[in-house]
């Protein structure tokens, strides 16, 4: 693999997060105004510009989406958790 190659699956991963972003945000709004019944593929594509398709590219299914938000959760309690201590900024 020659730098031009590693480029672009660098740009390749940092891509898809940025697309799975949105997709995220909307689940965990939906999960935490309704309840995780109401997450189904309709209702995030709804909410993004994304078609279910799209979605399932990105999200293999209820348990990957209920993971990616888990694992956002946690990050965002981590970086709170430094802030409180003095170790970092809140967002």
């Amino acid at each position: 693999m020659n730098s031009s190659d590693a480029r672009i699956v660098v740009m390749s991963i940092r891509t898809r997060r940025e697309r799975e972003q949105p997709i995220v945000t909307a689940v965990r709004e939906l999960a935490e105004n309704e309840g995780w019944d109401a997450v189904t593929a309709r209702r995030p594509a709804a909410e993004t510009e994304y078609s279910q398709p799209m979605l399932y590219s990105h999200v293999k299914g209820k348990d990957a989406i209920m993971a990616a938000v888990a694992v956002r959760g946690f990050a965002e309690l981590a970086q709170e958790l430094r802030a409180a201590r003095g170790g970092g900024r809140p967002r």
